[in-house]
């Protein structure tokens, strides 16, 4: 092995390492080593980890920075440095998700539109803004901003996604209508599935508009409506409600679905619809080939267009509706409508009797593009006969027919009518998907997208922009402006583009940016520049719709954590931006690929698949390429597993030194059970081959037949010294990274290995399997076993380290992600952010972000919440402390009204049951009953305080001690609250009936004790103690003529039996005196009787 640079203690984000980074894992190799335990300098433990087989241990003590201390070892001396990087070894106790990237759009047609949302802000926070100020009131705080959005269908539903960031705000349909699977029973199809959509206060596809159209967009609602049908044939109609104008009750954004106009009225799916410029008429096309015209405010259908009858006959099967669009004028009520046939029908909703239809009938396949220019003198239309036709339109006079005018004895009066002519026919070679109309400078330009995946642009020439509707259009024509660059374009091998539309980015102060916006094949979403300054057609940023299985992911390292290198079910590789989950592909594989990984400095990514090779890309810098630099061929089985030398400093080694293996290499695994090594030729080199078309072809320095089964993984000590790998077979193995030389075996797991990762601090190895635990080694001589994790209900399919190697973090499928502590083998917290396995996990050099990535497509980025959680909780203690003081300072003074607010904000409910109860005791001292000073305390409390103390006295009321207090409570709550507000407040019949069968119990107990005490004053008479009063006569016969417990008084043997009947050998008797009834020795009182059944 060639011997390590200077820079062997550089760390993955380019700091200085502690001396352990490489003492560590070189004393492992060490065979004259024999001791475990190894002193460290960065701090971050205060415990030994032993193990209870063979008693190993690994030091998990650290002291504060040491100086510089030189360390001899049996491969190399190596001068470290003292630790300066500030990572924190406190515990983590929790994560938080801070933001996900989930599948957004599955294809079909985008609608940009644009919400205004109303905040407060700072004078010197409104600046700072997230989206550009659009109104401001003269105060100043209250700024009203516009946000562009998306609507996007993905899987039946629809999502109103952020286009600036690419995050999914809300869905129209809930999340859980999607996973039910007894939708309907028509064989699994999902009826309330969305087939068509449209929306209010959409993006104009002209930027200049008239006058008319801008009065009336600023008298329009801005809260944006939304149409929608689903394949059951309902219309409804929503409105999106941004987060300033939200209920305290909804979410930060929130669908309300405010009308349904009912069964749309055709017989088969709606599959377009298209609004007004009003918004007052709703067309709706569908497959069965009719378009009816909906008054949405009046919901009503005002006309039905259906196809010709000899259209229909002649072109059976092709009247489907495939294109529909306004005309953008709101005094004109004018419906252009494509078919599947090739015919564009033209409907002028004024003529009632619907006597002038234009039809157009010169293309021969399905029209999908129609637009208008600005001032609705040309018409053009595109469809997938790979043609676009321009329509001139104008007005003619004409008088009506002189039969009619002879048959009614009048003179026939002219009338006007509107007649399109074709100007232009432009091949376009391409089957056209998408159309959008825009201004470029003073030219009115035409954007095209179809099957050949490259968008175009047409300038119109000639005399088709005037505003003489009556001037010769037959010099307009289209011309070809610009194209997209061919190494931005999607090409036809992909798909191809399947829409376009028109964006208008706000970047303030009147500076209002256009830009184009397009949807492949693949489900991506690609903003293109139109600006002078950069090249026209540009792409600024693409939007991932849909990411499939994610396999393997890495955080790339850099000054911020913001990019990631994500692997999905496909032959391209995406490079996400976290910050708006934009993406750029990286497109050269041939095949899925399989795994990626990210060398320490950030700036080479290598990604292996089921083409057998490992490929090489420079992505360094924002400005880069991103091109292949380098290809590694080899394996004669796909390659499953990728790893990066992890010294920073040996990238910059080139030459000889490289070749024989003194810089930077790289690893991989296959199928085929071997591990090759590859060695680099350095950033030099690499960095020149960034603009060449062809990367370098990489030679194997060293293979290994390394397993008997599949290899999962493949990890690199952060010195480079061992190679780890992890199989199918159940094992670990450890190897020299200089020789590919087998160092150890490790062997514990009952299952396929599917990570393993080496600690930064320490000489140990994590792995997981699928026997649903994690094991941790010691790399020392005896390479044992330390700890076992147990806690996941599946296979364990990542695991790496954090908090300076004092934690653990695992994702599985399963579907959650543990956080375990090494010292007591504990899972602090358990994150549940995915529906389907995490087949990917990593973390940031930092160790406070962590990505993950799973089978359900997401994509979730989580946050180390700890410090904030631990300072909410502090703030939280010196809160309740205070309160606590309060508390008894008002007590003290007996300021009850002030203690009952702090015990019911405090949620104390028995210092609450204390403040009532000294209520009513202070009343009672005052000559009162109590319940007075009850009712004057509910007049002041909130509907939320009534319902906290209703709850209370649920609680109370199931005792009998504290029943008392709970009914009186109870009683001056109905006295002074009306008993319709009580029933509006959402809980309060739910506790109500709670309340009433305790209360049942308590009164019927106090019934029974009531009647008891006149036995008392009974046996007291009887016995001469007490005489009977008239005052005690009366209550007693009072209570004798209304009790219904016991019966009146009999006589048994000169004595009086109050109630019920006597008892006689378990018997019961009539009493004597009852008659027909004869006086009996054997007839005892209750309690009395000595006889057995025997004696019957």
């Amino acid at each position: 092995m060639a011997p390590p640079s200077d820079d062997d203690s550089l760390r993955d984000d380019g700091s200085a390492s502690s001396s352990s980074d490489s003492d560590s894992y070189d004393s492992a190799m060490n065979d004259n080593d024999g001791d475990s335990d190894s002193d460290h300098d960065d701090g971050s433990a205060d415990e030994e980890m032993n193990d209870d087989d063979d008693g190993e241990s690994v030091s998990a003590s650290r002291d504060n920075e040491q100086p510089p201390e030189r360390v001899v070892t049996q491969d190399a001396t190596l001068t470290h440095a003292p630790v300066t990087t500030a990572f924190r070894p406190t515990l983590s106790k929790s994560w938080a998700m801070q933001s996900s990237h989930v599948p957004i759009y599955t294809g079909g047609k985008v609608i940009v539109a644009t919400a205004h949302v109303t905040t407060t802000r700072n004078v010197q926070e409104q600046s700072k803004g997230d989206h550009d100020t659009m109104e401001q009131d003269v105060d100043a705080t209250t700024v009203t901003t516009s946000m562009p959005l998306l609507l996007l269908p993905v899987a039946g539903n629809l999502c109103v996604v952020d286009a600036s960031r690419g995050q999914r705000l809300v869905s129209v349909r809930p999340d859980d209508a999607l996973h039910d699977e007894d939708d309907d029973q028509d064989e699994g199809v999902d009826q309330e599935a969305i087939t068509a959509y449209c929306c209010t206060n959409t993006n104009h596809s002209i930027k200049k508009q008239n006058e008319s159209n801008e009065k009336q967009q600023q008298a329009q609602d801005t809260d944006l409506r939304i149409f929608t049908c689903s394949r059951n044939l309902v219309l409804k109609q929503y409105r999106l409600v941004p987060p300033a104008a939200r209920n305290a009750t909804l979410p930060s954004w929130s669908v309300l679905l405010e009308q349904s106009l009912g069964k749309s009225g055709h017989t088969l799916p709606v599959t377009l619809m298209q609004l007004h410029c009003s918004n007052a008429f709703l067309a709706t096309g569908s497959v069965d080939g009719s378009v009816r015209v909906w008054d949405v405010r009046a919901k009503f259908v005002t006309h039905v267009f259906r196809v010709n009858n000899t259209d229909s006959d002649n072109n059976s099967g092709r009247s489907v509706v495939t294109a529909l669009e306004w005309m953008p004028r709101t005094k004109h009520l004018v419906l252009a409508v494509g078919r599947e046939s090739g015919s564009v029908t033209i409907h002028d909703l004024r003529d009632a009797q619907q006597q002038h239809v234009v039809t157009l009938i010169d293309h021969v396949s399905a029209v999908t593009c129609l637009k208008w220019t600005p001032d609705v003198n040309v018409l053009v239309t595109g469809g997938r006969d790979a043609v676009l036709n321009l329509w001139s339109m104008r007005e003619e006079t004409t008088v009506a027919n002189k039969k009619q005018s002879k048959l009614k004895n009048i003179a026939a009066p002219p009338f006007t009518k509107t007649v399109y002519e074709r100007m232009h026919t432009l091949p376009v070679y391409e089957q056209m998907e998408g159309m959008a109309m825009l201004h470029v400078g003073n030219e009115t330009v035409v954007a095209t997208a179809g099957s050949k995946g490259c968008v175009r642009l047409y300038r119109m020439t000639g005399q088709g922009s005037g505003d003489d509707n009556n001037a010769a259009e037959s010099s307009v024509r289209l011309e070809l402006m610009d194209q997209q660059p061919a190494a931005d374009a999607f090409g036809d091998a992909r798909g191809g583009y399947l829409d376009l539309s028109l964006c208008f980015v706000n970047h303030g102060h009147d500076n209002v940016e256009q830009q184009l916006l397009v949807a492949d094949a693949e489900n991506n979403l690609t903003f293109l520049s139109l600006q002078d300054k950069v090249p026209m057609l540009k792409t600024k940023r693409t939007i991932v719709g849909h990411n499939d299985d994610i396999l393997d992911l890495k955080v790339v390292p850099g000054e911020t954590t913001n990019r990631i290198v994500v692997a999905t079910n496909s032959s391209k590789v995406s490079l996400f931006d976290l910050d708006d989950f934009s993406c750029h592909v990286l497109d050269r594989h041939t095949a899925t690929v399989l795994c990626v990984d990210v060398s320490p400095c950030g700036r080479y990514v290598a990604t292996c698949g089921k083409d057998r090779r490992m490929l090489l890309w420079n992505i360094g810098g924002e400005n880069s390429k991103h091109a292949c630099v380098g290809s590694a061929i080899g394996h004669t089985e796909a390659v499953g597993a990728v790893a990066l030398s992890r010294k920073r400093a040996s990238y910059d080694v080139t030459g000889k030194a490289a070749q024989n293996g003194g810089g930077s290499f790289a690893v991989t695994a296959s199928v085929d059970r071997t591990i090759k090594r590859w060695n680099l030729p350095g950033t030099k080199v690499l960095n020149g081959l960034a603009d060449e078309s062809e990367p370098v072809e990489l030679q194997a320095f060293h293979s290994a037949r390394a397993h008997e089964k599949d290899i999962n993984i493949v990890s690199i000590a952060p010195n480079d010294s061992l190679i780890a790998t992890g199989s199918q077979d159940k094992t670990i193995k450890l190897w020299r990274a200089s020789d590919l030389s087998l160092q150890a075996t490790l062997k514990g797991h009952k299952r396929g290995v599917w990570d393993c990762q080496f600690s930064l601090h320490d000489r140990v190895l994590a792995s997981c399997s699928g026997d649903k635990t994690i094991k941790l080694w010691s790399l020392s001589e005896k390479y044992s076993c330390l700890r076992t994790f147990q806690g996941h209900l599946a296979s364990v399919l990542r695991v790496r380290f954090v908090r300076g190697g004092l934690q653990l973090l695992s994702s599985g499928a399963d579907g959650l992600i543990k956080l375990w502590t090494i010292r007591t083998s504990e899972c602090e917290a358990t994150m549940d952010g995915h529906s389907a396995k995490v087949w990917a996990m990593d973390l940031s050099p930092s160790g406070d972000v962590l990505v993950s990535g799973g089978g359900d497509s997401k994509i979730a980025v989580w946050g180390d919440v700890t410090k904030d959680m631990d300072e909410s909780e502090n703030a939280e203690k010196a809160e309740a402390v205070l309160l606590d003081q309060r508390l008894a300072n008002h007590l003290r003074h007996k300021e009850y009204s002030d203690a009952f607010a702090i015990a019911l904000q405090r949620d104390k409910p028995l210092h609450v049951l204390k403040i009532l109860t000294a209520i009513i005791d202070d009343d009672v001292e005052k000559g009162g009953s109590g319940l007075d000073a009850l009712k004057r305390e509910a007049k002041k409390w909130s509907d939320d305080g009534i319902l906290q103390i209703l709850r209370y006295c649920r609680d109370w009321n199931t005792r009998a001690r504290n029943s008392h207090v709970a009914m009186l409570v109870c009683k001056a709550l109905v006295s002074v609250v009306p008993v319709p507000k009580l029933v509006k407040i959402n809980g309060v019949p739910e506790i109500v009936a709670g309340i009433i069968p305790y209360a049942e119990r308590h009164f019927d107990r106090l019934d029974r004790l009531y009647a008891s005490t006149f036995l008392l004053d009974f046996i007291l008479n009887s016995m001469g103690g007490i005489e009977a009063s008239s005052d005690v006569t009366d209550d007693f016969a009072l209570w004798e003529s209304s009790s219904r417990l016991v019966l009146p008084p009999q006589g048994a043997d000169g004595r009086k039996q109050v109630g019920g009947m006597l008892v006689s050998s378990s018997k019961r008797l009539p009493l004597v005196g009852t008659p027909g009834v004869e006086d009996s020795d054997d007839l005892m009182t209750v309690g009395d009787s000595d006889s057995s059944d025997d004696e019957e």
